[in-house]
């Protein structure tokens, strides 16, 4: 394409020779500005269009990269919830072995866990879950049962502390009331035998609580727990009591004592074995849960970041 000063050269001076110099200096003027900004105006363009393709790129390598980070809180999650739930039955089956006494729970740390449900802007990685694996319903909804699942376990994880912190409570407030009546029952037999009308009159039942007492300390050496007490204690001596629970007020009063603390002791062993239940229904309830868990977190372990 020709430029209008070779059309001026070629087709000779349009003006007087005193005009034609001026015109020819303005449009080379006018020209190179028009060139000038053409080339300015390509430049800038060039630089926003770089600068976009800068950006965008950026844009998905951060949501390969959030998506990664996602990747690996979920694999922490998943292996750290298939050993607490299978905490919660190994419990279960020890509370069973001795409901008498509430051993502690073995907890694992699921930190990631909380930082996804109650810590992390979920609506970015929602974003970038479906930037990922497309805007379609179906991933849609996959995204969603992941994190309604995180929910359930977490809300879950603290109903169950808060439940076996009550049961602590509950078990330790019914043992030392326990350890109250079997101790005073204790003193009183004790009493019993520097009773002179008792070593007088009531010589046969003298002998038993005497027997009894030292039968029970000479066993004392091995273990002493509630059982122990239990069984040791309380049980014989109130079934040897039996018999003179008619003519001696005193024996009758001891019953009732040890009737007491037995009535106490089968309270605990019941609220323990129910403990032992509900871990037993957490335990089901949750395996369930984790295996639909498994399959809904699938694509995303798979992820490779390409």
């Amino acid at each position: 394409m020709f430029s209008l000063l070779q059309i001026t050269f070629e087709t000779g001076n349009l003006y007087p020779p005193s005009e034609s110099s001026w015109w020819l200096d303005l449009l080379n003027a006018v020209i190179g500005a028009a060139i000038g900004s053409g080339a300015t105006i390509w430049a800038l363009y060039r630089t926003f269009k770089n600068d976009k393709k800068k950006e965008e790129e950026k844009r998905i390598q951060f949501q390969k990269e959030k998506l990664k980070y996602l990747q690996s809180l979920i694999r922490s999650i998943e292996a750290g919830l298939r050993l607490q739930i299978d905490h919660f039955k190994t419990y279960a089956e020890k509370i069973i072995s001795n409901p008498v006494d509430l051993p502690l729970l073995t907890y694992v740390p699921l930190n990631e866990l909380d930082r996804i449900v109650n810590k992390i802007n979920q609506e970015d990685y929602y974003h970038s879950y479906l930037g990922e694996f497309g805007n379609t319903q179906l991933i849609i909804d996959e995204f969603r049962d992941v994190i309604s699942t995180l929910n359930y376990f977490d809300g879950n994880l603290v109903i169950i502390k808060d439940s076996l912190k009550k049961s602590f409570d509950f078990d330790y407030e019914r043992k030392i009331s326990l350890k109250g009546i079997v101790e005073k029952a204790m003193d009183d037999a004790a009493g019993l035998l520097i009773n002179n009308e008792i070593l007088e009159n009531e010589n046969d039942f003298w002998e038993f609580i005497n027997t009894q007492m030292i039968e029970f300390h000479q066993k004392t050496l091995d273990r002493q727990d509630l059982k122990f007490y239990q069984e040791n204690f309380v049980e014989p001596v109130k079934l040897g009591l039996l018999k003179f629970a008619p003519t001696i007020p005193l024996a009758h009063y001891l019953i009732i004592q040890l009737r007491n603390a037995t009535v106490l002791f089968t309270s605990i062993q019941e609220h323990n074995k129910q403990v032992a239940e509900d871990f037993e229904a957490w335990h089901e309830s949750m395996s369930n849960e984790y295996k639909q868990f498994l399959k809904r977190i699938e694509r995303l372990l798979k992820y490779n970041g390409g």
